[in-house]
Order: structure tokens, then C-alpha cells, then sequence
């Protein structure tokens, strides 16, 4: 190592300081260590510098010494290897040299050194020197290979140090719909030195471009539609760049009127939504323009009485697009008379846009009926009662109305009795007249009026009886009065009653009766003339009962005597009670009483008495009882003892006073005296002798003693005499018993106690414990009943089966100073029987199609290396893409432990197929309707598709939705569902299919009607609805059909069950309409052939009072003639101007004026006619 040169300085300098070596020994001191930072080495401070190196005396650090030092360096590398230094790269030994004479080092003989060590470390990561920026792309512009390869992406590193490894992971994370999703390339820099520096670049696929919503048909496709009811909406698609677009559906649909509530304009969002959330809405607009008027349908014409109710029916409209709003003008036009008009009642049906229909109806009124009548009711009064003559009234339905009246007097029986007639008779002002009769009976009911009647009374048999009489008077003449007078015999001779009818009539037999009783009575009771005196006296001796006396003022006395017995205190002690009842036959009685009070006042004697005597107190001392008799009764006796205490307890004398009384409480008194000594001692009863334990507790137990006549006061005295240790002696109690008296007795108890009881040891527990833990080894502790304890431990290791099982057996052994010993043993048991930790991957569940890791497991002991070893089950499931791999694990350790885990991992087919159906449409019922198919794909397997078919149908025969339900299933059983939806509509109208010639007639009587019209009209409909609803109207469009010639437009409106209407119009000309006809107004059927006939004007041909005659004889007339009392004398239908004056029978009428009623094609004509002959 060291030079020549270097030896002979070394020896120059040796010789030099051999002087200075006898004194003082030579130390280096170093520099202190040091630790550089990798990359921050000063290689000239290691090799050249020695400036900081000390030498100086081992003794004094200040005692400088400027010798040569040497300097030799050492550079070990390291690279972070040394387990003690892992972050250490190079370690470098600066070893500092030099001479000391006679001293020995680890660098040689008469060397001395010191080492200084520098560290240099890496505990700095690399550093990115280029790392991609994250972006946020869009889908559609998003490809994985061409961002790689563009610019954006590009990583540079560095490390100070050395090495660097780079280790590049890409994880991929769906977002929230499957075109969003976030790439992480995470970058990992390890050095050798293992500083790691992780940075992870992000790359964010999003998907923000809304889908397109297409339209079927366009916006400038659709027509309008003539109701909101009826508009259908557009189907709707839509389509994305990036992800399908399933959820397209309409939102709420907003209306706005437009010239009227049914023109509108109808908008409505369309909203698409792709699965990523991008809405894309756009509004659609529909026009609804209404212009065809309602149908009106009004009620039927009708004739009416003018006091009948005239229903004013509501006519009824429909309108195909909503509520028609009907209105009505009514117009009255006057008859010949008040109750004879016509009301018109104009109808106009209007849609809410306008539209309008207009028809009429024709009520006629007319009066045929005679007044109502109410009379007075017929009533009966007494002749004494004011006879009221009320006035009839009458209603009538259509005018004013005369009452008069005829009263005539009926006499009858009596002066009283009679009745009056009054007939009443109301006629109307057109001659019609009601009469009726009212009968006022008047009669004589009421008898006379008593105006004295003498009052009832009642006297005693011997009083006065006054007999007075009776006065009456009569409303409608003379009184007579009668009497009848009877007497009733009472229940004794002066008991009785008097009976006084009194009759008072009138000269119509009327009478009224009332009675007078007078009673007749017997109230006086009988009077004592004698009742014996109350008196008292002694129970022994006799009593004596005396009786009473009376007298009555009417009749004979019967006296009764009732004897009580009332008890008093005693059995010699009570009251003898008398009552006496005097009676006469008319039960009329007197009450008097006797009181006779017997007493007790004398006491018993004794017949005898107990003699005095001297006992023991504890002997039986007899206490013989005194007794007594009484001369009335029985004796009770009763005893008091008193006791005169003497000297002590049982010393006393007992003094014994007898008291003998009756019943009553008369008293007898005698005395008795016995005298009680004590001369014996107590009994004592002392604890019985035993043997106990040191450490038991000794029961000094309490003697029990007993004396025949008191109180017995115990002392004991105790003494104890050892054994030979200390715990083992004998205690002695003598126990004294005194009583009061001074008698003794006396008793000895010995207690003798002993140690034969070993100490009580408490070690500590047993227990196992894994071989990696630590344990304390636990001393024991011991006690003793009587004294102190010695423990000594005796210890046993016990090998096992392995290193890691043994066991240690320690004895601990206590002895008392007596020398009872207890041992016992811990025994603690060193196993090794934690199995390893295992870790296994995580189960997961994966699709079919997806590729799916088999990673591996890991494991840690804490004694011993683990092998693992993994067991792969495949478990099929119920289809191809389903089934599961079942990955058992097992970590053994050296010693057999064991852990097991199990990774399930399941393949399943849960995507259902995509399946693709024919699009929903809506077509007319009598077009054709295509069933196209579906189509469906599946990821795993085959797929079978099958379809349900449901017609729904509408309220109509053409209308019907069917519903085809495609199911598309996969070997696995997923299914994937929709429905088509094909809407059957009838919107065609029913054709007309007779043509509508116009039509001419001369008369309008000719014109069919339009139900009949109707009936004759043959219409079909393309889908075989029935036509439901179908109405006409005629409107006149050119001239006055009332008046001249004139042409109608006839329409005839259909519909069929699906509300589909359509209309068409004929033309109708009429030559010449039914005129008004004409009424005479007088005939004079006199047989002169000149005006015989009531002849009417136009209602037939033979009749032409000019141009445009009618045609034929006008159908279906009726003619009606009444009187003036409104009954009909004549009525004739299809009448020809025939009548001559006559009525039904033929008969001439007289002459007169008479009402004409003529009915004629729906229409009622009223007139008069005068008849003279």
C-alpha cells in the first residue's frame, strides 16, 4: 500500500517525534460525513482536499498537531442495491494517513488514520421534458390511430442520474352514453434507484352535436284538415352522426286562432334526443280551416189548446268540428179571437266559425174550451150561525169570463130547518159556459143551554137535604124541563145516595141532560167512655189487664184490644203495650191506649267462693270459679286478678275479685288471695364443642338459657392455650346463668383450631400463541388463609412437530410457612397456524363477445414461503354464450396452512338482439295494407322472430288500429321488443249515387216531402259503413212560394258511421203554392139554392176564383164547427164545401154564430160563421 518514499519519511518522522511518543498518543479527527445529491459531486474536494483533517492528542482535541497527512480515496458503486442504502448510488471512503510512532491502528504499526464517507444519492424522479397537452375532441372527428400518429402526441423524458424505464398504460372509460368516452394514457418513469414519476395524459371523446329530426310528410306537404279532431301528425325519424337516436317524440301542441276558434293554427316541437343527451327540436305547423254549416234539425209543427202547455222543444244541431250554438226568434201572429194566434219559432244552428243552418217551426193555438168554475163548497150551518153567500170565481183559458147566479129556499121540517140553492153559471166571451150549484143546508142541532144547575153535595145522614131546581134557554125557541129522582141505599143504614136527572128540551127535540148526587154519609166515630190507667211493676210480681168501654152516636160498638210485648234491656225489664179500636157499622173508629212497665231492681247471691292459698311460680295454681243465682234470671260472673309484685320476678301475690250481676246490671261482689314464690334455678343450653380451620371464621355462638318464672341475665368468661404454631389452639367459654331471684347454673363450651389448609395459588393463564408473536412471561401470585407463602417456578420446553410448534410447561409451587404446598402449571403453546394471505383478482362478469383476463393470484406468510396453486372449473350454463369459470386458488405455506379463494368469473349473453321493424303508418280503410317483416341480428347466437297481431277496433266499421308486436328472441332467451303501428282511417264520405234531377210541380201539395224524398236516394260507401245520419233541407231561393211561383233548393245532408259527411243540392220549381184559403162568413141554408153551402176558396178545382186554381182537392183536411158553448155539432174530414148548416145527425143547426176550426196540411185556420135561415 504505502511507497518507499513513504516509508522513509514515515521513519524520518518517527525518529523526529519519538521524543514526543513517550508523552502523548496521536488521533485524527475527519471531516464529518457528508451526503451529496446525485448529479452535485465536488470530485476535486475528494481527491485533493485534506485542509479539514485534525491532528491532535487523543487527549486534547485542541492540542493541534500540523503533521502530513495522506489521503487515500475509495469510490464503491453502489446503484441503489445495498437493502440498507437503497437510495445510495456510490458510497465514497476518504481514508486519512498518518504517523504515530509506537502506536498500532487498522492502518498498520506506528499509523494512525480516520475515514470520512460521502453518500451519494438519488432521491430525485425523472422529469417529463415533453408531455401531450389533454384535448377534448368530438366524436365525429375522433380516430385512435391517426391521433397517435399526428403531432399532439409526443413524450420526452430525463433523470440525472442514469437510467430511466418507461412503462406506458392506456385504460378506457365509457362515459355516460357509448360515444363519449375518456382515453388515459397513464406514463410511468422508474430510475434505478426506484424514484417513479407517474403523469397521465387524457384524451376526452364528447359527443355534442345534436341529431337531425326528419318529417313524413314535409311542412310544405301537409293540407289542411277541416277539424282539430281529425289532424294527424307527421311520423318522425331522426338520425345522428355519432349514436342512435331511439328517443324522437312530440312535445304539446299549441293552438292559435286564427280568424275564428275553428281556424287554427296547430304547432307542435318535435324533440330528439341521441343517448348522449343532445336534443335536437323543431316545430311543425298544421292549419284546421272549418266552412261547412252545421246540420239543424227543428221539432215538428203542432195545434194547441190556449190553456194547454205549448212545449217549446229546443232544436238540435250537429257540427262535425265542435258545439253548434243554437238560436231562436219567435214571432206571434193573431187569430180571428184573443185565443186564437200562431207562433213561428225561426231557428238558426251556428258553428263557432259562422257557419249557419236556418228552419221553422209553426205552433197553433187554439180555444175550444169553456171556463173552469169554482163555486162556494156546499155547506150545513146551525140556524143560530151566520149564513156567509161567497162568490164563485172563474178562470178562463184565454179571456175574461161572467159569473151570474140563481138562490132559491128550500123550507124544511121545522122553523130551524131549511136549505138554499144557488146556481152559478160563467160564460166566455166566446160562448162558452160552465154552471154549477151550491146547497147552504141550515138545521136546528143544538140543544138548550142550562143556566142553573144546583151542584152536587154531601151531608150527613141527620143534616138538612135541600132538593133546588133547574133553569135553561134555547137559541131557537121554548124550554121544558123534567126531573126523575133515585135513591141508592150505601153500605150502612146512614149511608146512601140521591140521584136528581133533570131533562131540559127544545121544540126541535133537542136536549141536553144533567144529573145532580147528593151522598149521604155516616163520618162520626164512637166515643170511650172508659180506658184503664198505665201503671208499673216488679217482674215477680202479677199484672193484672183491665178493659175498656164506649158508646156511638148512630148504631152498636164493636171495642178490639191488640197487646204488645216491647222488650227492655234485660230479660226482667220490658213493656206491655194496649192498644183498644172502637168501631160502628159504618167502620168509623176510635183508638185509645194502656201502657204496663215491668222492671228488675234486685241483684244475685253467691252460693260460693274460692279459699286462699301459697304455690310455686312455675307450679299449675289452680283458679277455681265462684258462682251465683238470681231470682229473675240468669247471672254472668266476671273475675279481676290483680298480681302485687315482691321481691323479684316470681314473687307476687294474685289477687282475685269476683263481680256476679243479672241481666238488669245488679251487682254482688267476693275476693280470693293466692301467694307465688320462686326457689328454682334457670336451665342453661351453651354452644356444642367443635374444630375449624385458622382461616374459617369461628363462630362464637351465644348461650341460651331459660327460667320457669323471669328473665335469666348469662356472662361467659373466655381463655385460649396454643398449640405449637400459630395456627393451631383451643379457646374455653364458661358460660353463667342468674335469674332474678339469685339461683345460678353453670356450663364450659372448648373451640379447638386448627391449619391443615394448603395456599392458594393463582398462576397465570395458559395460552397459545403464533410462533411471529410476542408473549410475557407472567409471574404467579399465591395466598394463605393463615400466613405468608414461598413460590418457586420449575420451566419445560417441549419440542413440536416443526420449528415453529413447541411448548413451555411452568410449574409454580407455593408453600405455606406450615408447609402446605399447592402447584399447578401453565402450559404455553407456540404454534404456527395463520394460513398464508391470499389475494385472487376479482370476479367479474363479462359478455360472450368481450375478451376477459385470467390474472394471476398473490400471497404472503408471516412464517414460512407459500406456493399457489389454481384449479379452473368450467360450468355450462343453459345456452352457448352462458356458462361460468369457477378459478380456485390455494396458498400452502411449509407448515400446511392454507388459504382458499375462488374467482367466479361469468360469461353471459345478456344483449338482447337488434331488432328492426317496418315503420308505423296510417292508411285509408279501403287501400292496401303491407305486413312487412322484421329483421333482427344478435351478438351470440341465432335469433327467431316472432309476431302478435291486435286489432283494436274504432267506432266505426272503417275505422281499426292494428298493432303488430315483433319479439326477436336469442338462443340465451334475450328479447328485444317493439310494436308497429298501422292506424286504419275512413275519412271518405259516403257517394251519392241517384242523380239529383231537377223537379217541376204546379202545386206544392205535389212536392214530396224530403223524409220521403230520402227514402228514395241509394248511396254506397267504399269501406260498407252503414249511413247513420242523414237530413234535408229545403231553402227558397227565388220568388214567394205563399204568394207566386217559386223555385227551392233542396239539400239532402248524409254522413256514415265514421262521421264522414258530404252534401248535395237539387232544384225544385213550383208553378203555383197553395193559397190562404178563404172563409165565408155567413151562410143561409134556406133552400133558395143561394149561398147554401159553407163554400171555402181555394182547397179545390171546382173552385177558381181565377188564375192558378189548385190542382186536385187539397188532402187530409178536417172541418170542425162548435157552438158557442164549445161543444162540436159538426166535423167532416176531406171536406169538399159541402156543409149546409146541419150538425152530425143531419139535423139543421139553429141560427146563430158558430166557431169554424179547419185543419189542412200541418196548419190549424179559425174563423166564424153566421147561419141564418
Amino acid at each position: 500500500m504505502f511507497s518507499s518514499l513513504h516509508k522513509s519519511l514515515l521513519l524520518l518522522l518517527l525518529l523526529i517525534l519519538c521524543f514526543n511518543f513517550v508523552h502523548a498518543q496521536i488521533c485524527i479527527t475527519p471531516p464529518d460525513d457528508l451526503v451529496w445529491n446525485c448529479g452535485e459531486e465536488d470530485w476535486f474536494y475528494v481527491f485533493t482536499q485534506t485542509d479539514d483533517v485534525i491532528v491532535h492528542t487523543c487527549d486534547d482535541i485542541d492540542n493541534q498537531l500540523f503533521q502530513q497527512v495522506e489521503l487515500i480515496v475509495e469510490v464503491d458503486t453502489l446503484d441503489c442495491s445495498d437493502p440498507t442504502a437503497p437510495n445510495v448510488v456510490s458510497r465514497i471512503h476518504r481514508t486519512f494517513l498518518t504517523s504515530a510512532i509506537g502506536q498500532t491502528s487498522e492502518c498498520g504499526n506506528w499509523i494512525v488514520c480516520a475515514t470520512q464517507t460521502i453518500d451519494v444519492v438519488d432521491f430525485e424522479a425523472p422529469e417529463f421534458t415533453e408531455f401531450p397537452n389533454d384535448t377534448l375532441i368530438n366524436c365525429h372527428d375522433w380516430d385512435l390511430l391517426d391521433y397517435l400518429i399526428s403531432g399532439l402526441f409526443q413524450v420526452d423524458f430525463n433523470d440525472n442520474c442514469g437510467v430511466v424505464d418507461q412503462t406506458i398504460n392506456l385504460d378506457t372509460i365509457i362515459g355516460i352514453c357509448t360515444s363519449e368516452r375518456e382515453f388515459q394514457w397513464e406514463f410511468i418513469l422508474v430510475d434505478q434507484c426506484n424514484n417513479t414519476r407517474i403523469d397521465t395524459h387524457f384524451v376526452n371523446v364528447v359527443d355534442t352535436i345534436a341529431p337531425s329530426i326528419i318529417f313524413n310528410p314535409l311542412q310544405d306537404e301537409i293540407e289542411p284538415f277541416m277539424c282539430a279532431d281529425l289532424v294527424v301528425w307527421p311520423d318522425l325519424e331522426a338520425d345522428d352522426l355519432c349514436s342512435s337516436t331511439d328517443d324522437v317524440e312530440w312535445g304539446e301542441i299549441n293552438e292559435l286562432e286564427l280568424t275564428c276558434p275553428h281556424h287554427l293554427e296547430l304547432s307542435r316541437w318535435a324533440v330528439a334526443e341521441d343517448d348522449c343527451g343532445n336534443i335536437d327540436s323543431t316545430e311543425y305547423i298544421i292549419e284546421v280551416f272549418d266552412d261547412v254549416p252545421p246540420t239543424l234539425i227543428i221539432p215538428a209543427d203542432y195545434t194547441a189548446e190556449c190553456s194547454a202547455e205549448h212545449p217549446m222543444e229546443d232544436a238540435s244541431a250537429y257540427d262535425k268540428c265542435g258545439e253548434a250554438f243554437i238560436t231562436v226568434e219567435e214571432t206571434i201572429i193573431p187569430g180571428s179571437a184573443v185565443g186564437d194566434y200562431t207562433i213561428v219559432r225561426t231557428f238558426t244552428a251556428t258553428d263557432i266559425c259562422g257557419n249557419a243552418s236556418v228552419g221553422s217551426q209553426a205552433i197553433t193555438i187554439v180555444d175550444t174550451t169553456p171556463p173552469e168554475l169554482t163555486i162556494p163548497d156546499d155547506y150545513t150551518i146551525e140556524c143560530s150561525g151566520e149564513i156567509i153567500l161567497a162568490n164563485a170565481f172563474a178562470v178562463d183559458n184565454c179571456g175574461p169570463v161572467t159569473i151570474s147566479v140563481l138562490e132559491k129556499i128550500i123550507p124544511g121540517l121545522c122553523e130551524g130547518s131549511y136549505s138554499i140553492s144557488r146556481t152559478f153559471t160563467a160564460a166566455d166571451d166566446f160562448g162558452n159556459s160552465t154552471s154549477d150549484t151550491q146547497v147552504i143546508t141550515v138545521i136546528d142541532t143544538t140543544a138548550p143551554e142550562i143556566t142553573f144547575m144546583p151542584e152536587d153535595y154531601t151531608a150527613e145522614c141527620s143534616d138538612e137535604h135541600p132538593m133546588e131546581d133547574v133553569t135553561g134557554i134555547d137559541d131557537c125557541g121554548e124550554v121544558s124541563v123534567s126531573v126523575l129522582e133515585k135513591i141508592y141505599a150505601g153500605v150502612c143504614t146512614g149511608d146512601y145516595t140521591i140521584s136528581r136527572t133533570f131533562t131540559v128540551s127544545d121544540d126541535c127535540g133537542n136536549a141536553v141532560v144533567e144529573t145532580q148526587t147528593i151522598t149521604i154519609v155516616d163520618m162520626t166515630s164512637p166515643v170511650y167512655s172508659f180506658v184503664p190507667a198505665d201503671y208499673t211493676i216488679e217482674c215477680s210480681e202479677e199484672i193484672v189487664l183491665d178493659e175498656a168501654t164506649a158508646t156511638d152516636n148512630c148504631g152498636p160498638v164493636d171495642i178490639n184490644v191488640d197487646e204488645v210485648t216491647l222488650p227492655g234491656s234485660c230479660e226482667g225489664d220490658y213493656v206491655i203495650s194496649r192498644t183498644f179500636t172502637a168501631t160502628d157499622d159504618c167502620g168509623n173508629s176510635t183508638v185509645a191506649y194502656q201502657e204496663i212497665t215491668v222492671i228488675d231492681t234486685t241483684a244475685p247471691e253467691f252460693t260460693s267462693v274460692p279459699t286462699n292459698y301459697t304455690g310455686e311460680c312455675s307450679d299449675d295454681n289452680p283458679m277455681d270459679n265462684a258462682t251465683a243465682i238470681d231470682n229473675c234470671g240468669d247471672v254472668q260472673i266476671i273475675t279481676i286478678e290483680e298480681i302485687t309484685p315482691g321481691m323479684c320476678t316470681g314473687d307476687y301475690l294474685l289477687t282475685r275479685t269476683f263481680t256476679a250481676s243479672d241481666d238488669c246490671g245488679n251487682e254482688n261482689s267476693a275476693l280470693q288471695v293466692i301467694t307465688i314464690t320462686d326457689t328454682t334455678a334457670p336451665e342453661l343450653t351453651i354452644p356444642s364443642d367443635y374444630t375449624t380451620e385458622c382461616s374459617d371464621e369461628i363462630l362464637f355462638d351465644n348461650a341460651v338459657a331459660i327460667d320457669n318464672c323471669g328473665e335469666v341475665i348469662i356472662t361467659v368468661d373466655e381463655s385460649t392455650e396454643s398449640n405449637g404454631c400459630s395456627g393451631s389452639y383451643v379457646i374455653q367459654r364458661t358460660f353463667t346463668a342468674s335469674d332474678d331471684c339469685g339461683n345460678t347454673v353453670t356450663d364450659t363450651q372448648t373451640i379447638t383450631v386448627i391449619d391443615t389448609t394448603p395456599p392458594q395459588l393463582d398462576i397465570p393463564h395458559s395460552f397459545t400463541a403464533e410462533c411471529s408473536d410476542s408473549y410475557i412471561l407472567e409471574d404467579a401470585a399465591a395466598t394463605d388463609n393463615c400466613g405468608s407463602v414461598t413460590i418457586t417456578l420449575d420451566e419445560e420446553k417441549v419440542s413440536g412437530s416443526c420449528t415453529g410448534d413447541y411448548v413451555i410447561n411452568r410449574t409454580f409451587t407455593a408453600v405455606d410457612d406450615c408447609g402446605n404446598t399447592t402447584s399447578e402449571t401453565q402450559t404455553i403453546t407456540i404454534i404456527d397456524s395463520s394460513p398464508p394471505v391470499l389475494s385472487i383478482p376479482n370476479s367479474f362478469a363479462a359478455v360472450c363477445s368481450d375478451d376477459f383476463p385470467l390474472d394471476d393470484a398473490t400471497a404472503t406468510d408471516n412464517c414460512s414461503n407459500v406456493t399457489i396453486t389454481v384449479n379452473e372449473v368450467i360450468t355450462e350454463g343453459d345456452c352457448i354464450g352462458d356458462y361460468s369459470i369457477s378459478r380456485e386458488f390455494t396458498a400452502t405455506d411449509e407448515c400446511g396452512n392454507s388459504s382458499t379463494g375462488i374467482q367466479i368469473i361469468t360469461i353471459v349473453d345478456n344483449a338482447a338482439p337488434i331488432l328492426i321493424i317496418p315503420d308505423d303508418y296510417t292508411a285509408e280503410c279501403s287501400e292496401d295494407h303491407p305486413m312487412s317483416d322484421a329483421s333482427a341480428t344478435d351478438n351470440c347466437s341465432s335469433v327467431n322472430i316472432t309476431i302478435d297481431e291486435h286489432t283494436e277496433f274504432g267506432d266505426c266499421a272503417g275505422e281499426y288500429i292494428i298493432t303488430r308486436t315483433f319479439t326477436a328472441t336469442d338462443e340465451c332467451g334475450n328479447i328485444s321488443s317493439d310494436v308497429q303501428t298501422i292506424n286504419i282511417v275512413d275519412s271518405n264520405a259516403p257517394v251519392l249515387m241517384t242523380p239529383l234531377d231537377s223537379l217541376y210541380f204546379y202545386c206544392s201539395y205535389d212536392m214530396p216531402l224530403c223524409e220521403d224524398a230520402l227514402n228514395e236516394l241509394e248511396f254506397i260507401d267504399e269501406c260498407g259503413s252503414n249511413i247513420l245520419n242523414y237530413s234535408c233541407e229545403d231553402v227558397v231561393i227565388e220568388g214567394i212560394c205563399e204568394e207566386q211561383k217559386c223555385m227551392i233548393e233542396r239539400t239532402y245532408y248524409w254522413s256514415d258511421g265514421c262521421g264522414n259527411s258530404s252534401s248535395s243540392n237539387q232544384y225544385i220549381t213550383i208553378e203555383q203554392s197553395v193559397f190562404e184559403p178563404i172563409f165565408p162568413t155567413g151562410i143561409t141554408p134556406n133552400g133558395d139554392d143561394a149561398n147554401e153551402h159553407y163554400v171555402i176558396l181555394d182547397i179545390g178545382p171546382q173552385i177558381s176564383p181565377g188564375e192558378g186554381a189548385p190542382c186536385d182537392w187539397i188532402p187530409d183536411t178536417h172541418l170542425r164547427v162548435v157552438n158557442r158553448w164549445g161543444q162540436i155539432v159538426f166535423e167532416k174530414s176531406n171536406y169538399r164545401n159541402d156543409w149546409s148548416g146541419v150538425n152530425n145527425s143531419g139535423e139543421a143547426l139553429a141560427p146563430g154564430t158558430y166557431f169554424i176550426i179547419f185543419d189542412v196540411m200541418g196548419r190549424s185556420y179559425t174563423s166564424f160563421v153566421d147561419i141564418r135561415r
